[in-house]
């Protein structure tokens, strides 16, 4: 698996409000917290949409958000807590095509 692919999972993932959370890794219809990976997830911070779709597979992980860290600042769960649904796709988009320009 690329970081490529891992970058475009993570945006198709979060590509509806419904599908991005805030202050948990993942969320069940319930609202409650789950495991990025659960059957039950139904929306996703960045971290566990990086989980997701990177499968579980943490060099790969590391390599996606490694393209991701310089553009959310000092933290990503500062930046997902504080960004809009926006932001948080316009940063995805922006490591798409960083990544696809390599």
């Amino acid at each position: 698996m690329t970081t490529l692919e891992i970058l475009r999972g993570m945006r198709e993932l979060l590509a509806v409000p419904e599908r991005w959370t805030r202050e948990y890794y993942a969320l069940d219809k319930d609202g409650e917290f789950c495991g990025p990976r659960s059957d039950g997830a139904i929306c996703w911070c960045i971290l566990g949409a990086a989980e997701v779709a990177g499968a579980g597979l943490a060099p790969q992980i590391d390599a996606a958000m490694k393209v991701l860290y310089p553009l959310m600042g000092d933290s990503v769960v500062v930046f997902n807590e504080q960004a809009s649904h926006a932001e948080v796709l316009a940063v995805l988009d922006k490591a798409i095509e960083l990544e696809a320009a390599r």
